[in-house]
């Protein structure tokens, strides 16, 4: 008989944080994936608004990782165009942002990361 007292929960879902994979595979990106990167901190920025962002990255990306997402001090990138240069605002941002070396061979989290379900009348995750 299959369990059915869990379930996955959907994407809409009020949820605490959430897992990003920093991107790096040649096969995927073009040009050291340094666009990908930019667009990877775009949206990272914009989620660390509102919960904590966990960037997942392998030992050789990892410099790269902590250099664009966690030691700047001001956005002068033309296409990262939130309001985020006044400092305070910056290091909210960075204060949700964990990065964290984990060996991974693709940027699609949902595709290669942990499943989450959480019980139906328990929404506590298993």
């Amino acid at each position: 008989m299959i369990n059915t007292s869990y379930r996955m929960p959907g994407e809409f879902e009020k949820q605490e944080a959430c897992v990003m994979i920093w991107p790096y595979r040649e096969g995927s990106w073009s040009h050291g994936a340094k666009r990908a990167r930019q667009v990877f901190r775009k949206i990272i920025y914009e989620i660390a608004r509102c919960e904590e962002v966990y960037v997942l990255t392998n030992k050789a990306q990892l410099y790269s990782a902590n250099e664009m997402l966690l030691n700047v001090t001001s956005i002068d990138d033309e296409f990262l165009k939130i309001d985020i240069n006044e400092a305070n605002i910056l290091e909210e941002i960075k204060n949700h942002i964990h990065i964290v070396e984990c060996e991974n061979d693709d940027a699609w989290a949902r595709d290669t990361g942990a499943t989450i379900v959480v019980g139906k009348e328990d929404p506590s995750l298993r």
